[in-house]
């Protein structure tokens, strides 16, 4: 038997696995890299398309807003808008100050009963 199959080489010192070492090394190091770079960059686009998307349904509804104004002021109504961005007693207030606008201009009686803050009813469905 030839002497290759007594003795088995080692791959350590061999001109193959360093051959190997070169090619596989830059690919472990460098596809993680550009796969998180891919995804920071996907993320960002995704993240200016719905900011853009955002924007621009507040634009439209901020203008139906501007366009219904005149005909709550002629009914005597408050519009107001609630973001998200408005503090809880900020938001509170608005509401409280909604409640009261109804409750002296549109149903008295129905609100006259209740209690300040005003809780709408629940309702169930059956089932």
């Amino acid at each position: 038997m030839s002497d290759r199959l007594r003795n088995p080489v080692s791959l350590r010192n061999t001109v193959r696995a360093r051959l190997l070492v070169i090619a596989l090394l830059p690919i472990l190091i460098l596809l993680p890299l550009l796969l998180v770079a891919a995804v920071k960059s996907w993320s960002d686009r995704l993240n200016e398309v719905l900011t853009a998307k955002v924007a621009g349904e507040l634009t439209v509804a901020r203008q139906h807003l501007e366009g219904l104004q005149p005909l709550a002021e002629e009914a005597g109504v408050v519009l107001e808008i609630l973001t998200g961005r408005d503090k809880a007693g900020e938001r509170q207030a608005k509401l409280a100050a909604l409640v009261r606008s109804h409750r002296r201009k549109i149903l008295p009686e129905y609100f006259a009963g209740l209690p300040e803050p005003v809780r709408p009813p629940l309702i169930r469905v059956a089932r």
